[in-house]
């Protein structure tokens, strides 16, 4: 947080991304998110080998930023994909200002991941906060059992009763729109994505007995790195669309 004089004196993490990765010079100016989730303008007085000082030019009249957090929570209900997938997931979901991340063990996942694999994915939601700019405070889980999912799911229920899940299967099942899903006046979105094998039969029983809603995003079959943020950056559009939806009568 800025000091009496409105400084802030950044060095380790902060400084290297800054410095090394923006390049940032003395006397440039740029919008930045103070831990208490206002945006503010900072200019940069000096640029030295260990720190950066900053002058906090702009604090925006106080105010947090709301142009996201106004918006419904979105949650990412991801099985573990093979390989390095995931750290991309998570940094595209932090990007894109989702609200929880909760890896699960699908029965077509490939590996299992422990407390480090967890520690990465929250270094890299920081960095995929820094570049983006979100001010979401994005919050990964540890990886659990697809059962346990749905002990999770009562969770945010019991927070938050205006809740609504969406399974991403192409089958038959998955019969009404995104539109349709998201015309109610909702609080908490939870996206479920599967691994590249898909969910198996059961798996989505499981899911839909459990109330969560089939969506189908289209004639192609899309990655699950890919289907992640296609479908997230979809909620996304729609609902800060919303306002301007217009309804017209059914025939």
């Amino acid at each position: 947080m800025p000091d009496a004089e409105g400084h802030v004196v950044l060095t380790g993490k902060d400084y290297h991304y800054l410095a090394r990765v923006r390049r940032l010079c003395e006397g440039e100016t740029f919008s930045a998110t103070l831990p208490s989730g206002h945006r503010v303008q900072a200019k940069a007085l000096a640029v030295t080998r260990e720190h950066i000082l900053l002058d906090i030019v702009n604090t925006a009249d106080g105010l947090p930023d709301k142009s996201e957090k106004s918006l419904p929570h979105i949650v990412l209900i991801q099985a573990l994909p093979q390989g390095s997938k995931m750290d991309l997931i998570v940094r595209q979901a932090a990007e894109c200002g989702v609200a929880e991340i909760v890896p699960f063990v699908a029965a077509r996942s490939v590996r299992r991941c422990g407390e480090t694999q967890t520690e990465r994915w929250r270094r890299i939601i920081r960095a995929g906060r820094e570049q983006s700019g979100s001010t979401v405070d994005t919050h990964v889980r540890e990886p659990v059992e697809h059962e346990e999912l749905f002990e999770i799911w009562k969770e945010f229920h019991a927070a938050d009763v205006s809740c609504i899940g969406i399974l991403l299967h192409t089958t038959p099942l998955a019969q009404c729109t995104l539109h349709d899903y998201l015309t109610e006046n909702i609080t908490l979105i939870a996206l479920v994505v599967g691994p590249e094998g898909g969910f198996s039969p059961e798996e989505a029983k499981s899911f839909i007995s459990h109330g969560f809603k089939p969506l189908s995003l289209g004639r192609t079959v899309l990655r699950t790195e890919t289907a992640a943020l296609f479908a997230i950056a979809a909620v996304q559009i729609m609902l800060m669309e919303k306002g301007s939806w217009k309804h017209t009568a059914k025939e």
